[in-house]
């Protein structure tokens, strides 16, 4: 397991409705949407998420040392990041992980004539990725903890706080991110562009003894 790629070629997600509204910059029980209008933006969200493939991979490294600027992992590798390094002070192993929902979506949002449903098919777009994420995460703080390691719920990503974006090569490199049909520009910025990237920590549950089953 340490050390080796995993991949979800499919998850079962489920439309991301509030998260989307929110997005739009409304709240499902605070937004009135009636007749026609609501129909509208229903139809195109939900033909939006339709045009979601969402993928993921994860990959889980050992760690050396942890200092006041950054993971050092046991290849030689370094993530540096304060906030993060702060946030993992006693991790054994590092969580790498990526999704996308690949480029159908996006391409659809392009071919639109209306500003509305351009944004619409973005939302989507964007908190579904957001959601596979979120579904690959929960299922490995599962699948960690019947081996003794408890997976931090909280997920940084590079380009956010002071963690570099340039962190991108090294995911990027490390998951083989061309396998699931993203590119990366000499400027981090992934295509599709509905990808995310994360680092969480993983710590050893006090008195369990990790175990590779591999």
């Amino acid at each position: 397991m340490i050390g080796d790629i995993h991949c979800f070629s499919r998850m079962s997600l489920e439309y991301p409705e509030k998260m989307v509204f929110a997005r739009l910059g409304g709240h499902l029980h605070k937004t009135i949407l009636e007749g026609s209008a609501a129909e509208k933006v229903r139809h195109a969200a939900i033909h939006a998420f339709s045009l979601c493939r969402p993928q993921g991979r994860y990959c889980v490294l050992p760690v050396r040392e942890v200092s006041e600027t950054g993971i050092l992992l046991t290849d030689g590798s370094a993530v540096s990041s304060c906030d993060f390094a702060r946030k993992c002070k006693n991790i054994t192993h590092l969580w790498c992980a990526a999704v996308t929902v690949g480029v159908d979506i996006t391409e659809a949002r392009d071919s639109l004539e209306s500003v509305a449903e351009r944004a619409v098919y973005d939302a989507v777009g964007g908190e579904t990725a957001d959601a596979a994420m979120e579904f690959m995460h929960r299922k490995c703080c599962r699948d960690l903890l019947s081996r003794g390691l408890n997976l931090s719920e909280r997920r940084f990503s590079p380009g956010y706080g002071d963690m570099p974006l340039e962190l991108q090569f090294f995911l990027y490199n490390l998951l083989k991110m061309n396998e699931m049909g993203i590119t990366l520009s000499d400027r981090c910025f992934m295509t599709p562009e509905k990808s995310v990237t994360a680092f969480a920590g993983i710590t050893s549950i006090q008195g369990s003894v990790f175990y590779d089953t591999k």
